[in-house]
């Protein structure tokens, strides 16, 4: 979708200052790559959610300036498989691990699945673009957020 940064109205720039207060690192796309219901698919994720903190942290809710937060938004392919882009914070001492055990929890919960991630660099034009095509899709007012899924 070529147009996707030119279409602002007053629910997506809402949605896009909502993603911005997770203060992101990293665009982070979660391929389901088969059919799931949305609400499905957020149990999938909450699921590797768990896991990957407990794996990283050796618990669910490490301390504040530790945890990985997103906002995730669903899209559907022309197949109509769901996957998210999510805009994320992941800790810069954690990143390493993030990345090789957040693809592996993620192929172990979602088989067909593909796990892609991918820095936001510095400078004001590339958040800003994530956070344009992170909204693109008509489905993102289904957003998600990782508080979500604390306990």
């Amino acid at each position: 979708m070529n147009n996707y940064k030119s279409i602002l109205t007053t629910q997506r720039l809402g949605l896009i200052e909502f993603a911005r207060t997770v203060n992101p690192t990293h665009l982070v796309t979660l391929n389901f790559h088969a059919r799931y219901e949305r609400q499905t698919a957020e149990v999938k994720i909450g699921r590797w959610f768990a896991l990957v903190n407990r794996r990283l942290f050796r618990r669910l809710r490490p301390e504040s300036d530790q945890r990985i937060e997103f906002v995730a938004f669903p899209e559907f392919d022309a197949a109509g498989h769901i996957h998210y882009h999510a805009v994320m914070r992941v800790p810069t001492s954690k990143l390493n691990d993030f990345v090789t055990y957040g693809q592996s929890r993620w192929k172990r919960i979602v088989p067909t699945s593909t796990f892609h991630v991918r820095a936001i660099e510095d400078g004001e034009d590339d958040i800003e673009n994530a956070f344009l095509y992170v909204t693109k899709s008509t489905g993102a007012s289904d957003v998600i957020h990782s508080g979500m899924f604390h306990q």
